[in-house]
């Protein structure tokens, strides 16, 4: 039978790196009974952070190599939504959509993007959620105009990696945020480790309307190295240590010489874990256009790896 109430969407913003697949792998644990469907937003044409969530056993589409909030990418998300979403919400088969932008998206246009694409007689967005990392957050605040578009948009933002800050950065950050944004509710937690209201709503608000931005659009550059054979894992620690602070994201899993490892990092905090999950082996490294350079240095250091 066919289901006539809008289907529930909870939007989740962040810069790289900020937390946001770690928040909704939270929301996966604590809500068991949600019938849950992550779409993912990928700005480099690897599927990282997809894998990752489809471990925790929810189905999880994609749309990769761009915003989904520019020209080129927005028809790929409506035809998703339309198409695959929309048949498994009457089907019964999930309750709520929880959207994870690119790190670097302007989700200025959502209002934009829902009405003139018919997507707001299906569905509602009920939260916009923002992430932010407080030792980054000042300086990306000042000089990415789609990291102030994120704060602005949101109703909740997230002031996540507290335990890497001291109370005086926190309470900057606090006033930074309620400048931006005087009507956000303003939460704090270590590793998104916070309890969150997935059903709750945000009442009377209207959505940013401005127009999708153009393909060419975001000022960012990625590469993707993929490994033939399994690397070292001494030299791949080695090469993470050695990243100057213009590489503003690595991720991937890669198959090393101690197992299969994943790979994390912003701009002072690499972490390489165990994982349990074997896939192509791969990283994923993005820069500011104006660190392209930079951005090819690193990349044929790492390609070096590969032999």
């Amino acid at each position: 039978m066919k289901r006539t109430t809008p289907i529930p969407v909870t939007l989740v913003t962040g810069f790289l790196g900020s937390g946001k697949t770690t928040f909704l792998l939270r929301l996966a644990q604590s809500h068991p009974r949600e019938k849950i469907l992550f779409l993912v937003n990928e700005f480099a044409r690897d599927n990282i952070d997809g894998t990752t969530l489809a471990t925790s056993g929810r189905p999880t589409h994609s749309v990769v190599g761009g915003s989904l909030f520019c020209e080129c990418k927005a028809a790929d998300f409506v035809r998703l939504m339309r198409q695959e979403v929309t048949a498994l919400y009457h089907r019964d088969e999930i309750t709520h959509v929880v959207i994870e932008t690119s790190g670097i998206a302007d989700p200025s246009a959502i209002g934009r993007l829902m009405d003139q694409h018919g997507l707001s007689a299906d569905f509602e967005i009920r939260r916009i959620v923002n992430i932010i990392s407080p030792l980054r957050f000042p300086r990306l605040l000042a000089n990415l105009p789609s990291v102030r578009a994120q704060v602005q948009a949101c109703d909740t933002v997230i002031i996540n990696q507290t335990d890497l800050a001291s109370a005086a950065q926190i309470e900057r950050l606090y006033r930074l945020v309620s400048a931006a944004n005087p009507g956000a509710t303003l939460l704090s937690a270590d590793h998104c480790d916070l309890p969150f209201d997935l059903n709750g709503r945000t009442a009377d608000r209207t959505l940013p309307t401005a127009p999708l931005s153009t393909c060419d659009a975001n000022p960012f550059t990625t590469a993707t190295v993929t490994f033939e054979r399994p690397v070292r894992i001494t030299a791949l620690r080695a090469w993470l240590e050695a990243l100057p602070p213009a590489v503003l994201r690595v991720k991937g899993r890669v198959r090393t010489s101690a197992g299969w490892r994943e790979v994390q990092h912003t701009v002072g905090n690499s972490a390489i874990t165990l994982s349990d999950h074997e896939d192509k082996s791969c990283l994923v490294v993005i820069t500011h256009d104006r660190n392209e350079p930079t951005l090819h240095r690193v990349v044929r250091k790492l390609q070096s790896l590969n032999v």
